[in-house]
């Protein structure tokens, strides 16, 4: 498996959806497609990076394969799972990894790839399969808590996937919307932060000045 880094490649976040993929890979393509630059040896070699990396990227399973050989460079192979205990016993592993992780070193693509791990569609399916309802709401909430540093943009495409994962108690469907929502929160509230500190000072200048 490469250990290129097929996302920096197609200049998108590890979060890019399909359709990002393919709107990203489009426009590369047509950027460096050798027919547009003859004589350039540079340009072609990207081409076939930016070529090689979309089939990668556009397929689930090669994706996933590939998120856990590059995230994980000692392991030859993925952890295997064959039961739902077994993928209890990982999304504890992961949560104890992770529970208490320095903010400022953490490495949110590898941690947006180990749960993408957890969360294949043979792990979904094998939970799904045994129906073991305290088990899967486990899984969920284990992984829920090691999504506390993520943002939203990893949070969502998570929470989709962890939405798959059946059955469940009542209460766990709503930690994975209350988890969603929050972290929804938190973005508005860091995007727009600054701009309405910079309105409230404008306002308050504007009160001062008119009750001179």
């Amino acid at each position: 498996m490469s250990t290129k880094d097929y996302y920096r490649i197609l200049e998108i976040k590890p979060s890019a959806g399909s359709q990002e993929i393919r709107k990203a890979y489009r426009a590369l393509a047509q950027r460096f497609h050798p027919d547009k630059n003859a004589g350039n040896p540079l340009a072609q070699l990207r081409f076939q990076e930016i070529k090689e990396a979309y089939e990668v990227l556009c397929d689930k399973q090669k994706r996933d394969a590939w998120h856990y050989q590059h995230y994980n460079p000692l392991q030859k192979s993925a952890p295997t799972a064959y039961s739902a205990d077994d993928i209890l016993q990982q999304s504890i592993q992961l949560y104890k990894k992770y529970s208490n992780q320095d903010p400022f070193r953490l490495n949110q693509d590898t941690l947006f790839a180990q749960i993408k791990q957890l969360l294949s569609n043979d792990y979904i399916r094998i939970l799904q399969l045994q129906g073991e309802i305290h088990t899967n709401s486990a899984v969920i909430n284990n992984i829920l808590q090691s999504t506390y540093l993520l943002p939203y943009e990893y949070v969502q495409p998570i929470s989709a996937l962890l939405k798959n994962i059946t059955p469940v108690l009542p209460q766990t469907e709503e930690d994975i919307q209350s988890c969603l929502l929050e972290k929804k929160r938190q973005m508005l509230w860091n995007k727009y932060k600054i701009p309405l500190a910079i309105l409230l000072a404008g306002v308050l200048i504007t009160i001062m000045l008119l009750s001179k």
